[in-house]
């Protein structure tokens, strides 16, 4: 089986208005930022599904696989990608983006310059360029504990 026939569906939350209603458990308010809004207005208004095929095309999935066991492939491999980025400024990114999402530019720009200096790892960038020059693998520290 195909991702042809695999579909991800956004019906279960925008299919209110095949019932007469607007969706009203917070699609409206996610997807607009999640997909192009004519694409939301289009899935909001229609009830339609969105194929896999557009989901992808859109960046709305970042990408199709045949079977369920290439899925947890997959998903494995970026997440070994992702685990081998320095903690510090994975957690800093992760934040970071979540913050632009709901900011302005300028927002996220102040926002940034407070955060950098806080997260800034002089030792990971050691690491990193010590790693690149004698092409191993970068050994990074844990994140450090929260402080309560």
């Amino acid at each position: 089986m195909g991702y042809e026939s695999i579909e991800v569906s956004v019906e279960a939350k925008v299919a209110h208005i095949r019932l007469g209603m607007m969706a009203d458990v917070g699609t409206l308010n996610r997807m607009p930022k999640q997909l192009p809004e004519a694409v939301v207005r289009e899935l909001a208004y229609t009830g339609d599904r969105l194929p896999a095929d557009r989901a992808e095309r859109l960046g709305f999935v970042n990408g199709l696989f045949d079977t369920h066991e290439a899925l947890v492939a997959g998903a494995l491999e970026v997440g070994r990608r992702i685990a081998a980025k320095s903690p510090i400024a994975v957690s800093a990114t992760k934040g970071m983006i979540s913050h632009a999402r709901d900011h302005s530019v300028a927002e996220s720009f102040e926002h940034l310059n407070a955060l950098q200096p806080g997260i800034f790892s002089i030792d990971d960038i050691r690491r990193s360029l010590a790693a690149m020059k004698a092409k191993t693998p970068v050994e990074y520290g844990d994140l450090p504990p929260l402080r309560t």
